[in-house]
């Protein structure tokens, strides 16, 4: 049985425990799976979340924000959740470093990333446009850190937001 916890900045209380009563994965044999949850309830505070255009240009450069509770030191976690500003890298050393075409990558000269881990959201401008897959690990912190391109499922996500929604 898993649960996701809704509305806390706080890794162990607060806000909303919710189960997840289903997955839906994508896999498309380039790492970078993309899975949905469907929640046994609704959560009743306002969350919302908004997709980048699936028609918009990432360019190399744009700062992007990241949240998670990603280590902060070898297996220690934070409680809080945590904030790292980066930028989008050029796509053809995202290419070098993580084959095919499903990927936008973030990351600055020395960043440590250990504030993110997989499956934290990343975002412009408070629009999301990835999720942390791979890369940017503390003994590689010039490595990008490879975001699954959201833009790349959105008909797969819509479909499955309006076949599912609550009764």
């Amino acid at each position: 049985m898993y649960f996701i916890r809704a509305n806390s900045r706080d890794n162990f209380s607060g806000g909303e425990t919710h189960r997840i009563e289903r997955f839906f994965t994508r896999v498309t044999g380039e790492m970078n799976d993309v899975a949905l949850v469907l929640l046994k309830t609704r959560i009743e505070k306002h969350v919302s979340v908004t997709f980048l255009r699936p028609d918009a240009f990432v360019h190399s450069g744009t700062e992007v924000v990241t949240f998670g509770w990603g280590e902060a030191d070898y297996n220690t976690w934070p409680r809080y959740l945590r904030m790292v500003t980066m930028n989008i890298t050029d796509a053809s050393k995202c290419r070098k470093e993580y084959p095919g075409t499903n990927w936008i990558c973030t990351g600055e000269k020395n960043l440590s990333n250990c504030v993110i881990s997989p499956g934290s959201p990343t975002h412009i401008n408070g629009w999301l446009m990835g999720i942390v897959s791979l890369g940017g690990n503390k003994s590689q912190s010039r490595t990008p850190i490879a975001n699954v391109n959201l833009r790349k499922y959105w008909k797969w996500i819509e479909s499955y937001i309006k076949d599912q929604q609550y009764a």
